[in-house]
This record gives structure tokens, sequence and C-alpha cells, in this order.
């Protein structure tokens, strides 16, 4: 599905189309709605997803090499109901980031957080930031004092 990605005869039928990976169940549909209406093209045969093939190749999609070579401050977000980041999967992370970078769980979401809480995420962006000029950031000060 992801590799070749089908062409609609309309743009009602691409809306049909749309579901979520991972599944999650959906509150906020008039968001979902947005974001398909956006993500549909047309083109000569019909329309067809705006889509970058190459995003889940597997020898690109290396995550966990970009955590641990990452010498910016960073924060992790994640949903409190996500079926793939799982307390194991975030153990890995805070490992990768050398336990350097917040980890925020935002309650009641599931993976596709700005979908499920998107008031909760402002929130939860707005605090790291109010805080983001006063913190030290370990993993650079560590980097610095070798």
């Amino acid at each position: 599905m992801l590799r070749n990605p089908k062409t609609c005869p309309d743009l009602e039928t691409g809306l049909e189309h749309v579901h979520l990976q991972p599944p999650q169940p959906v509150q906020n549909d008039f968001i979902v709605d947005h974001i398909a209406r956006h993500s549909l093209r047309e083109v000569e045969a019909g329309w067809t997803w705006k889509f970058d093939a190459g995003v889940f190749a597997r020898e690109s999609y290396t995550t966990h090499e970009y955590l641990s070579e990452t010498r910016c401050r960073l924060a992790l977000m994640h949903g409190q109901l996500s079926d793939l980041v799982t307390p194991e999967v975030q153990a890995y992370m805070e490992e990768l980031t050398g336990r350097s970078a917040p980890m925020v769980e935002i309650p009641q979401a599931y993976h596709h957080i700005p979908l499920d809480q998107p008031l909760a995420l402002i929130a939860a962006v707005r605090a790291i930031l109010a805080d983001w000029q006063h913190s030290v950031d370990k993993k650079r000060l560590r980097d610095l004092t070798g």
C-alpha cells in the first residue's frame, strides 16, 4: 500500500480510503478530514496520495542513529496510549539520548498526538519551551567537558 499508492477516480473516493497507521480511535474527525483533503492530489488518471515512497525504506529509516548522534537540544513526546511507543521503546530512546532529553507523555493520546490531544500537545510544547533557555543541556555539557 505505501510503496504503490492507488489512484482513485475522484476526491470523495480517495477520502473514503483514509486510515491512520497505526490504527487508532479518532475523536476529531474534522482534523483527519482536513489532513486527508490536503494529502491527495489530482493526476491525469484521478486522485492519488502526496507521498514520498522512500520514507519507509528500511535502509533509510534509521531513527535510532539520529537520536544517538543528535548534538542539539532535544525533547521527546509520545502518546500515553500509543501502540508503537511502548515503555521498552521509551527506555531505548532515553538510552540513545543519554537520558539528557525530556520524555513527555501526553495523557489520553494515541500515536497521532495532534489528532487526539491537540491542546495538551500545545501545552506540553509551551512548557518545554518556557524552560528551554534556563535549563542545562546535559548532553552538550558532557560533550564540552569530555
